[in-house]
């Protein structure tokens, strides 16, 4: 992931966005991918990037059954499954303890994970910033996935949504994110100004400037190779971010992965 960090993002974000079977697992390997991203770009030693990986692999190990089955139903969670949703983060801690975890920074990021409030990451301790940073990873993930009962969001939807906390308030984790991944991150959808629609596959050198590839022309028709465009140049522009069910086209990962 660290050697094609671009290649990696495109195929985990494309891969959570088109279908809510493996909802866990897929949702597992997006977060750690993403949270590597965001501790890098806050700066944060190797030792605690390892740590944060680890955590954001498992932080949900202890509801994984559940979140599968609420992807794939219609309905709202009920009793049952809100209680058991209610403090996932201690039993995720012990049920990684159980399994010969010992290492008290993973095991106290994975506890306090859902109770890692708004507010800046200065001031607290390393394991409530790691585990804001997984709050916000979560949030986000969750947000580019659909579920049988809602739709994906928009990459850029997702973005604005993780980058104002709690309170309506730019939040610095979510911030970081974005500025490691992008208002259009990879494997996120867009119109671009003349016409086409692609996705996006390389980061750029400012948030709103990524290399996208067109995968339908203007009028609509599938290209039958993706094209890169740069969407610093104003007809290549991005002019809209689609989320995953506005895209009618089966994708061709092999095809997409020949552009790195």
């Amino acid at each position: 992931m660290r050697q094609h960090t671009d290649a990696a993002l495109m195929l985990l974000i494309l891969e959570a966005s088109q279908d809510f079977q493996h909802y866990s697992a897929r949702h597992a390997l997006l977060s750690l991918a993403l949270a590597d991203c965001c501790a890098l770009q806050l700066g944060w030693a190797e030792d605690i990037r390892a740590v944060l990986a680890r955590a954001a692999l498992s932080m949900n190990i202890a509801i994984g059954p559940l979140q599968d089955r609420l992807a794939g139903q219609t309905e709202r969670p009920d009793e049952p499954q809100r209680s058991q949703l209610l403090g996932h983060g201690d039993r995720s801690a012990e049920r990684l303890r159980s399994l010969g975890v010992s290492d008290a920074l993973w095991l106290q990021v994975v506890r306090l994970h859902h109770e890692a409030g708004p507010g800046a990451l200065a001031g607290r301790s390393m394991p409530e910033q790691m585990a804001r940073v997984l709050r916000r990873v979560d949030q986000y993930g969750a947000r580019l996935s659909p579920r049988r009962s809602r739709k994906a969001l928009s990459g850029a939807q997702a973005a604005r949504a993780v980058y104002l906390d709690e309170l309506n308030q730019p939040d610095e984790a979510g911030a970081a994110l974005i500025k490691a991944v992008g208002l259009y991150a990879p494997g996120t959808l867009v119109r671009l100004a003349n016409g086409e629609v692609g996705v996006v596959v390389k980061r750029g050198h400012s948030a709103n400037e990524p290399v996208a590839a067109a995968l339908l022309g203007k009028s609509g028709a599938p290209l039958s190779e993706p094209v890169p465009r740069d969407t610093r140049l104003i007809r290549q522009a991005i002019a809209a971010s689609l989320a995953p069910h506005e895209l009618k086209l089966l994708l061709n990962y092999e095809k997409l992965l020949k552009l790195y």
